[in-house]
């Protein structure tokens, strides 16, 4: 009848099983895997996230190329504003803006810094027109405000700018502005009461995605926490909670790893990955070792479970791969990488739960009972 064939059938399954999977499970097979998937994982620190928001383009597009070949003739195309208050509402003197001309200078050493435009620099001008007109020749020029335009200080002199031309962006950017605050010019200023803010949009962006890549650090955490609490909240063991992980985890380093030996700078796309590749890798945990559970009074426990888990294994791993292969044709950059490296992960966590998962159980079975079953004595 149709319950003695299945049953034959997955006889049969168990039996290809001892001379199909089985030689992949030894020991020194498993041993170079892991060894491998560690030595992968050392690339992880020389991994760098960028921020730049250029790296949500991609290369090919008009627009970015227009940008680096601008880059290329006039470097330093991001700007940093640093507004400059007098304090107690005073308005700004002339030793005020030479104090600022003394931060100007101090700024224009820092590495990275192209460009600088202040009030100073109309003072100047201002004072090399006095200089010619006073020689009774004609400058041609006329009257020149020594604090410079609106643009650069108030009309009631409340306040004024200084502009930093800089080629630095992301995390760069970032950097600039705190080598910026830690500046002695800077540091006297405030001393004396005066208020300094940077800003500029470029500025934003980079503190946005900084943040943002904090947020998916916290993510990481945060999912490996729960799928360790769900994995020991229906396991009901700590020991098979913890070694549920392991199939988890190795993708990612493999992944990241990777991406450390032949990118060195990560945009936003792929450092998404490590949270989603968790949930995405541990559901094919959750179904070999509840499937394992299940086969506790059975012979050939791991056979049996690798057996009714497979068959899921494969089809969630085809459709999630099949979906996520859709963001190939995105014209962001971030989401094309993002579904390309989770497509990776999720290839990955197919053999680690398919072939290392089991292998371990089989250890963790035979240190527990050393007597052999295979499937030949089932089947006998």
């Amino acid at each position: 009848n149709l319950s003695e064939r299945r049953t034959l059938a997955a006889e049969r399954r168990l039996a290809r099983f001892e001379f199909e999977v089985l030689p992949l499970m030894k020991g020194w097979f498993m041993l170079v895997f892991v060894l491998t998937t560690l030595l992968f994982g050392t690339g992880i620190p020389r991994m760098t996230l960028d921020t730049s928001p250029l790296d949500f383009l991609p290369a090919g597009i008009p627009e970015r190329e227009n940008l680096d070949r601008a880059a290329a003739l006039f470097p330093g195309n991001n700007m940093l504003a640093l507004v400059i208050r007098p304090p107690a509402q005073r308005v700004l003197s002339e030793q005020d803006l030479a104090r600022i001309a003394l931060l100007q200078r101090e700024i224009e050493s820092l590495a990275g810094v192209v460009a600088t435009t202040a009030a100073a620099d109309f003072m100047a001008v201002a004072k090399r027109i006095a200089e010619l007109d006073g020689d009774g020749s004609e400058s041609g020029v006329g009257e020149v405000d020594p604090f410079g335009p609106p643009a650069i200080t108030l009309e009631d002199r409340l306040a004024t700018r200084l502009f930093v031309e800089t080629d630095l962006e992301g995390r760069a950017l970032l950097a600039l502005r705190d080598k910026i605050a830690a500046t002695r010019a800077v540091a006297a200023l405030i001393a004396d009461g005066f208020k300094l803010e940077a800003a500029s949009r470029e500025l934003v962006m980079a503190d946005q995605s900084h943040r943002l890549a904090h947020g998916l650090l916290l993510s990481v955490v945060t999912a490996l926490a729960l799928v360790f609490l769900l994995l020991y909240l229906v396991l009901r063991r700590f020991w098979l909670a913890v070694l549920g992980l392991v199939p988890s985890l190795l993708p990612i380093l493999v992944v990241f790893g990777a991406l450390g030996y032949f990118y060195e700078r990560v945009n936003l796309g792929a450092a998404m990955v490590a949270a989603v590749s968790l949930g995405m890798v541990s559901d094919n945990t959750f179904h070999f070792l509840i499937a394992w559970q299940r086969c506790e009074r059975e012979q050939n426990r791991v056979a049996r479970a690798l057996d009714r888990s497979v068959g899921p294994f494969i089809v969630t791993a085809f459709v999630l791969v099949a979906g996520f292969s859709a963001t190939d044709f995105s014209r962001l950059e971030p989401m094309r990488q993002f579904g390309m490296f989770l497509g990776l992960s999720i290839g990955l966590g197919v053999i680690t739960n398919g072939l290392l998962l089991p292998f371990m159980m089989r250890c963790l079975e035979k240190s527990r009972d050393p007597r052999p079953t295979t499937a030949s004595s089932v089947l006998s």
